[in-house]
């Protein structure tokens, strides 16, 4: 009988760690993710460039899009949008608007950082077969022809 035990208490014992083996080495879905890199090139004669990264993340369904602009004078206000279309030419309408850390909805240079600028913006969804470009306009605001014109563009299209 104390055999019989035995071997009951044996089994259980198994069986009991099998299903906490099983249990702790339950597979979880992985995260999908991915990320293109748009370069930003000088327009109508500026010396303006930069980059953009686009980020995506499955688990969240949110694209991050992190914007890195050079060669601005220091203390100047320049719009910046993610526009719909296949190229900086398309003229295509604008989706997403980078917003700084303050209130203001245009990007603002930092005195004594050599014209860098950098914002972020996130949207619900994914960057993946849509076709954008990002514009950086002169600025001070989009009022007249002269302050909208584009001083930088990429084309995310063109990435993909």
């Amino acid at each position: 009988m104390t055999k019989h035990m035995l071997a009951v208490a044996a089994a259980g014992a198994l069986m009991i760690s099998g299903i906490a083996l099983g249990t702790a080495h339950a597979a979880t879905p992985a995260a999908h993710s991915s990320m293109a890199t748009v370069k930003i090139n000088a327009e109508n004669g500026s010396k303006v460039s930069g980059t953009a990264v686009f980020d995506y993340s499955s688990r969240t369904n949110i694209t991050t899009v992190s914007l890195r602009v050079t060669g601005l004078k220091a203390m100047t206000v320049h719009p910046a949008h993610i526009h719909l279309g296949s190229g900086c030419l398309s003229n295509g309408p604008v989706v997403y608007t980078f917003r700084p850390l303050s209130s203001s909805k245009m990007m603002m240079t930092e005195a004594g950082n050599n014209g860098i600028m950098r914002a972020s913006l996130s949207f619900r969804g994914s960057f993946s077969g849509k076709k954008y470009y990002i514009n950086v306009h002169t600025g001070p605001t989009l009022a007249t022809p002269a302050y909208a014109k584009p001083i930088a563009c990429g084309a995310l299209s063109s990435m993909m």
